[in-house]
């Protein structure tokens, strides 16, 4: 398989997103992400990864602070995921990580505007710095407003 194949069944409320490496599964109720799957593809050269879940997947959410974002980045932290959180707002950003640890989760916040090449760069370097690694990037841009520093 090449790309990524999005399948979104409306009336289950699940979306499914598959890829060479993996695939990651949101299932909604509601309004709100009810739970968030996640595995790794087999790999071609090594049988000791086939068919082996992501025991704690590293995810970068960009516009986590409100809304979708926020949601997705407690549902994964609920499936044991490490998180790192992003957004324009620092005080949101620090409060929404303050939440996230308190529930149990392993998380940064770093505060980024996706429209700005470097703040995108120093992301991602963070999150690796972090954690050691990304795994999983839910790239969902908050609404447009004036650039916030």
């Amino acid at each position: 398989m090449t790309g990524i194949e999005i399948t979104e069944r409306m009336d289950a409320g699940v979306l499914s997103l598959k890829g060479r490496t993996g695939h990651l599964q949101c299932e909604r109720e509601n309004a709100a992400i009810s739970s968030v799957s996640w595995g790794i593809a087999p790999h071609r050269s090594s049988t000791a990864r086939k068919d082996k879940p992501m025991a704690s997947p590293v995810v970068l959410i960009t516009g986590a602070l409100t809304g979708i974002g926020r949601a997705t980045a407690f549902a994964f932290a609920r499936s044991g995921a490490q998180v790192v959180i992003s957004g324009r707002h620092d005080d949101a950003g620090a409060a929404l990580a303050g939440e996230l640890r308190d529930a149990g989760a392993q998380t940064e916040f770093v505060r980024a505007d996706v429209r700005e090449e470097e703040d995108v760069r120093n992301l991602v370097d963070r999150a690796v710095a972090r954690f050691g690694r990304l795994d999983i990037a839910v790239n969902k841009p908050g609404r447009k407003a004036s650039r916030a520093r």
